[in-house]
């Protein structure tokens, strides 16, 4: 390849690189305009620009307090008051889940693929928020952050495997400002990033914020750190879709997940005192992964520091044209790790004009797969994602 051109320049799928835990998103009451309608905002003009003044005051004061902090670029969902409205009204501000693009209140933003974390600043409404944590917290790739109720009062939530009651609110110069706006800026900033790995692995090594009851994660950083992970390899796998099926294709495959993941342990993200404890990746055969009828299923087993070890199991229709035969007898093949420095960083060259892992015969395509829960607990989700598990150690 030639130096400093990009994969996708040539053709090549994009490399397996780490692309975080997703956006953050805000859901309240922004402005008098464009009523349940999303907007990315990099900063608070944007806000004001997008949905105009007369917004709810806490939330802007909790939405300026996750800029000022230093947080990124994030998705903003304009919804009415909770106050103003009577009850028959309340449920349509959570809206309904009518699949993609007929979602609607709160659940817009989950047709939003970016999103990683949704905050609520300021909803104090008790039926809202149990509403809020009994719908989209089934959805394996949102995280949700609550502010705790003003003077720790006590509450009932249900039972929230990923979700965060922020604490500490803080009287401003204009009023309270909700904590959960400047605690999603300080999760950003301790997010794993590849470039810059220490202050993630700091905070993977602590306690952490902790997740509300019945979370197989015990702190928001170690579900970040693990969410960032299945992120990345459902985003840089989705290639494989027009991909015609193989052996080439399953051992390419196979090399460039764990080249991937080889990287990631080097880190420090990844636990295991050598490659082989630390993650493990297979390309399944038999009935179960369907190859002879153009299906593909890797099922890849990790240590992720601070979240114990965890499975993905990455599977996508294929191409049927001309699939190479596998004897029915041959067992799952193990991935095949690789052997250098130089191959351990194959994956990710194409962001630097480096070679790719092994040559391709389409041009990149960004297509869905599908997800499911823990083995504890199977969650509906929408479709096309991968599938991620918890595995006893």
């Amino acid at each position: 390849m030639i130096a400093g051109t990009s994969r996708s320049a040539t053709g090549l799928p994009p490399a397996l690189c780490w692309v975080g835990p997703g956006k953050s998103a805000f859901a309240g009451a922004a402005g008098k305009d464009r009523l349940g309608e999303v907007v990315e905002a990099p900063g608070p003009e944007e806000v004001l620009s997008a949905f105009g003044g007369g917004g709810d005051a806490a939330f802007l004061r909790s939405l300026a307090a996750y800029f000022s902090a230093g947080g990124g670029p994030c998705l903003v969902l304009n919804l009415p008051p909770p106050d103003s409205l009577t009850a028959g009204q309340r449920s349509a501000w959570l809206g309904e889940n009518g699949g993609p693009g007929y979602r609607t209140g709160l659940w817009a933003l989950a047709d939003q693929e970016e999103v990683g974390t949704i905050a609520v600043p300021g909803l104090l409404a008790q039926d809202l928020r149990r509403g809020l944590l009994s719908g989209l917290v089934a959805r394996e790739d949102l995280f949700v952050v609550l502010d705790e109720l003003p003077g720790g009062e006590d509450e009932e939530l249900p039972l929230a495997p990923r979700a965060l009651r922020a604490s500490g609110w803080v009287e401003g110069r204009e009023g309270p400002v909700p904590p959960s706006g400047h605690l999603l800026a300080l999760l950003e900033a301790s997010d794993f990033r590849e470039d810059r790995p220490e202050r993630a692995l700091r905070a993977l090594g602590g306690p952490g914020h902790p997740t509300l009851t019945g979370s197989p994660f015990p702190s928001v950083e170690s579900w970040r750190a693990w969410e960032g992970l299945r992120r990345s390899i459902d985003l840089g796998t989705r290639w494989v879709l027009f991909e015609q099926n193989g052996e080439f294709l399953w051992r390419r495959l196979e090399r460039e997940v764990g080249a991937f993941l080889s990287r990631l342990h080097r880190l420090g993200l990844l636990e295991g005192r050598c490659a082989d404890e630390a993650f493990r990746v297979h390309s399944l055969a038999g009935p179960r992964s369907r190859r002879g009828e153009g299906h593909l299923l890797l099922r890849i087993e990790v240590r992720v520091r601070g979240g114990g070890r965890r499975r993905v199991e990455v599977g996508a229709p294929l191409e049927a044209a001309a699939p190479e035969s596998v004897s029915k007898n041959q067992p799952p093949s193990a991935l095949r790790r690789p052997s250098g420095a130089e191959e351990g960083e194959a994956a990710c060259r194409g962001r630097r004009g480096g070679g790719s892992a092994s040559p391709t015969n389409q041009e990149a395509q960004s297509l869905s797969k599908n997800c499911s829960g823990s083995e504890s607990e199977s969650v509906e989700k929408s479709p096309d994602r991968t599938r991620e598990r918890e595995v006893s150690s």
